[in-house]
């Protein structure tokens, strides 16, 4: 199962992940379920129902408020749930599992039994030496991408405020209005063409249309060449030259491709660990 970082936690003061005393998640479960269960010891009937939040323990808005909005927050539900911490404890090799409120006393405290590499695997893309929270990529754009979203909304502002207006001058009315209602290439009589005259106010600021291009360029420089990676405009004037600045941006996707590979075979590995020693695991098999 995914893990989303709102509900995430491990210790902060290790600096590297094979340092960590602990890490673990928190999840929802019907109430009715937890004080069923057998496997949670006799406090399991003193657990409380838990309130959902918009919001993680650092007070910012999670994730899931991006589609639900807050207006699903805090609401009654159907079926009361509860939340659960589920804490890993790799120095004395436990499993504990604990209600998120109240005096989080322990409903189940279990040897792990699991894989020894431990129950979960962290997929970062930027390892920063000596913290174990890794660095995302897009960290070191969002502020160019921000920034740059800014300035053509801005410029898409000015050109919707751009209008075409006719002065005329005291008198010359007749003159302003054949002109207004005269088709395009239509020849009009003028008395005074010099008091009929056409005023542009508003539209797209030069200079800030030179600098979102520049701002775009160095975005998709800072990011890896954009173009060459999405193969959205040429680079240069030959065939090989692009194929060659093609391949040096794909450096980058490749070394995430592999961590990518790296993360998805541990938990292939964790998979299989699984198949191999549960006893109690039936795998149909089908012969032709």
């Amino acid at each position: 199962d995914k893990v989303d970082p709102d509900d995430w936690v491990h210790d902060m003061r290790a600096r590297s992940w094979e340092q960590v005393q602990y890490a673990g998640n928190r999840y929802r479960l019907p109430l009715e379920h937890v004080r069923d269960n057998p496997l949670f010891n006799e406090i399991r009937t003193e657990v409380q129902a838990s309130q959902r939040t918009g919001y993680n323990g650092e007070g910012d808005a999670k994730a899931e408020t991006l589609s639900q909005g807050f207006d699903s927050w805090g609401g009654d539900e159907y079926q009361e749930h509860v939340e659960l911490w589920d804490i890993w404890l790799p120095l004395e090799n436990l499993m504990v599992t604990m209600p998120t409120e109240g005096e989080m006393k322990p409903l189940r405290v279990v040897e792990w039994t699991g894989p020894e590499w431990g129950p979960y695997h962290i997929l970062g893309f930027g390892p920063v030496p000596g913290n174990v929270m890794p660095s995302a990529p897009v960290s070191m754009w969002m502020d160019l991408h921000d920034g740059l979203n800014r300035l053509w909304r801005k410029m898409l502002r000015q050109a919707e405020r751009q209008k075409t207006v006719t002065g005329f001058q005291l008198g010359q009315a007749d003159d302003a209005a054949r002109i207004t209602k005269a088709g395009d290439g239509e020849a009009v009589k003028v008395d005074r063409p010099e008091g009929v005259r056409e005023y542009n106010f508003g539209g797209v600021n030069n200079v800030t249309l030179m600098f979102a291009n520049v701002v775009k360029d160095f975005l998709s420089y800072q990011a890896g060449n954009l173009d060459a990676l999405g193969g959205l405009s040429p680079q240069s004037g030959t065939l090989g030259q692009d194929e060659l600045l093609s391949q040096a941006a794909s450096q980058r996707v490749q070394g995430l491709q592999a961590q990518v590979t790296r993360f998805t075979r541990g938990v292939c590995r964790d998979v299989a660990w699984y198949l191999w020693y549960d006893p109690l695991v039936q795998i149909p098999l089908s012969k032709r």
